[in-house]
């Protein structure tokens, strides 16, 4: 899961990052290896761990940050305090469901691809003092704010390459196009209420959903089960955080953090959506159908 790329030149982050990168292939290697249910105390004690080292690492990236006089810490601490508060959620779910594999496999999936997204673009602005969150330019199109927003994230978080994106498609042609491999179609829906009104859909099938979790963490899936539901939800979470960023502000002003969580698509409902985009990439198809 750790990558060189993700390195900021810092001993003491990059050691601590590593080793929460250990914690979570920990895990992943006894969900994989099929014997979680007969490991449920390690895993729990693990999961413990690995949410102690957590605020540990963060006091010291504040720290840190706060030595150097980063601009953006507060809002970078914002980012570990919702982590924070979203880690205690699924820490409610995994009790209430008595540690079964399902919900920790949900947990793994959930952290893994927030560690990613936070190690491979936020942290990395700590030692550039880039804040590409910052846009000079806001987008009206939420076509185009999720066409950006998308690729920006999959480029950057999983170092794939995005090609030619195919716009102005409907749904009904992109679930099409993204079956052609003869693949399973992973669909998951987004609806956002405040302070903008839409609802996205991304399409992935499993060829696409498997390349992008082992470009995330070295897993080699072959079957789409609640991790893998679990990393693909925090992926478009991450995606629709970032076009957030991109579209005008309300009148009132209200602030650009009520994100809704993502919810999987039972394969038989219907979509009316006429709008959206899918694009090839070097892992299989992934395609975006909104509704505004």
């Amino acid at each position: 899961m750790w990558k060189e790329s993700y390195k900021l030149g810092v001993d003491s982050l990059d050691e601590q990052h590593k080793s929460l990168c250990d914690m979570v292939e920990g895990l992943i290697h006894i969900i994989n290896s099929g014997e979680a249910a007969a490991k449920k105390q390690e895993c729990i004690n693990a999961i413990v761990f690995l949410k102690d080292y957590v605020g540990k690492h963060f006091s010291t990236e504040e720290t840190y940050m706060a030595s150097i006089n980063y601009a953006e810490l507060e809002k970078h601490k914002m980012l570990h305090t919702v982590l924070g508060k979203t880690v205690m959620v699924y820490e409610k779910k995994m009790v209430e469901a008595d540690f079964s594999v399902s919900s920790i496999k949900e947990f793994i999936g959930f952290v893994t691809a927030w560690l990613t997204y936070h190690m491979a673009v936020e942290d990395l602005k700590i030692i550039s003092h880039d804040d590409s969150d910052i846009q000079t330019k806001k987008i009206d199109s939420y076509l185009e704010g999720f066409i950006q927003s998308s690729r920006n994230v999959i480029e950057e978080m999983a170092k794939i390459q995005v090609g030619k994106v195919h716009e102005n498609i409907s749904n009904s042609i992109m679930e099409t196009n993204v079956g052609t491999s003869g693949a399973n179609v992973i669909r998951i829906i987004i609806r956002q209420f405040r302070p903008h009104k839409y609802e996205v859909v991304f399409y992935f099938d499993e060829i696409a959903a498997f390349g992008l979790i082992k470009a995330l963490s070295s897993m080699q899936l072959d079957v789409i089960d609640e991790l893998a539901y679990s990393t693909l939800s925090e992926i478009v979470s991450t995606i629709n955080r970032r076009a957030l960023l991109l579209f005008p502000v309300n009148d009132e002003g209200e602030a650009t953090n009520i994100v809704p969580v993502p919810k999987l698509l039972d394969i038989s409902a219907q979509i009316d959506h006429t709008s959206g985009f899918y694009y090839d990439t070097e892992i299989g198809q992934i395609a975006v159908s909104i509704k505004c």
